[in-house]
């Protein structure tokens, strides 16, 4: 797992000037799991690069990339997937911006290689956690059951332990808390549909104007900024598959993503999962998979860091 010093300063500049906004949607399954991001920039951003698979720490690992490296959502091999938001309420009430900033974007390629949340851990104690603004990392491992979100507020690491079942994240630099609640409420709405949990409630979800066309929207609309890609992330049984489109999702004509498949703007790869790694494997209970539903626990290791 590379450190996050490794990128140069002005790729590492360029990664971290975005991730303004973001969306994500997390749906258990009786196979395992569906995933969805909305990624909220700047209309002037580059396009991501499609989902391509690549070996890191000898494990296949699939996602979107920054052009320039760096990712916000990946998944791998051994069933298991992440997801960065940046957290820009304590990024403003708590913290000054750090001297020579590492990218967050880079955040989830060091942890795209992990198998188990230990090694997320292990992964966060090696990086200069001082020199990155606050963030949240979302990891979900099928193999276990386990929703993890791991909290850096310029200050202190820690980790919330979720239940799993479905839950929605939202991050805004305009107005993180309203964001997070109008986009709470229209989800909470949804969860009460026929077919709630099924690709095209995910994909009908993430393409909502409600209650009304704007910033706080799922699918966000600002003069300066916008929902510029979706990413969807599939674990079922002994499969992995990712779904990136470029351009944002009320734009597809087919909700259902069929006809939208052989656009340019979208692609769609799979991989097999590692054997053993299952959703329903017998490794459930194996090391690396305690876990208190909704306990925050703080991670003392984060003050063993130099300070800047």
């Amino acid at each position: 797992m590379e450190s996050l010093e490794a990128l140069p300063e002005d790729v590492a500049k360029t990664l971290d000037g975005g991730l303004t906004m973001c969306t994500v949607i997390f749906i258990p399954t009786c196979g395992g799991c569906r995933l969805g991001m909305n990624r909220d920039e700047l209309r002037t951003r580059a396009k991501g690069t499609f989902p391509a698979p690549r070996i890191v720490d000898g494990l296949s690992v699939l996602g979107p990339r920054e052009p320039s490296g760096g990712s916000w959502i990946c998944a791998n091999a051994a069933a298991a997937a992440f997801a960065l938001l940046n957290w820009h309420p304590i990024a403003s009430d708590k913290t000054k911006d750090p001297q020579n900033a590492v990218s967050r974007g880079t955040i989830v390629e060091a942890a795209s290689g992990c198998r188990h949340p230990s090694a997320v851990e292990t992964m966060l104690s090696r990086q200069p956690l001082p020199r990155l603004r606050p963030f949240r990392l979302l990891g979900i491992f099928s193999v276990g059951k386990a929703l993890l979100e791991w909290r850096w507020d310029g200050r202190e690491l820690s980790r919330l332990d979720c239940a799993w079942e479905p839950r929605l994240w939202a991050s805004s630099r305009l107005d993180e808390k309203t964001a997070q609640q109008t986009r709470q409420a229209v989800f909470q709405s949804a969860l009460s549909a026929k077919d709630v949990g099924s690709l095209r409630w995910l994909r009908s979800l993430h393409r909502t104007h409600l209650p009304e066309k704007g910033p706080f929207s799922i699918c966000m609309h600002r003069k300066e900024a916008a929902t510029i890609s979706y990413t969807e992330t599939e674990i079922n049984g002994g499969r992995l598959r990712i779904w990136h489109r470029n351009g944002p999702p009320c734009a597809s004509e087919n909700s259902s993503g069929h006809k939208d498949q052989a656009s340019p703007r979208s692609q769609e790869r799979e991989i097999q999962l590692e054997p053993g790694s299952s959703p329903f494997s017998a490794v459930h209970h194996s090391q690396g998979f305690q876990r208190f539903d909704g306990a925050l626990t703080r991670l003392s290791f984060a003050s063993a860091f130099s300070p800047l």
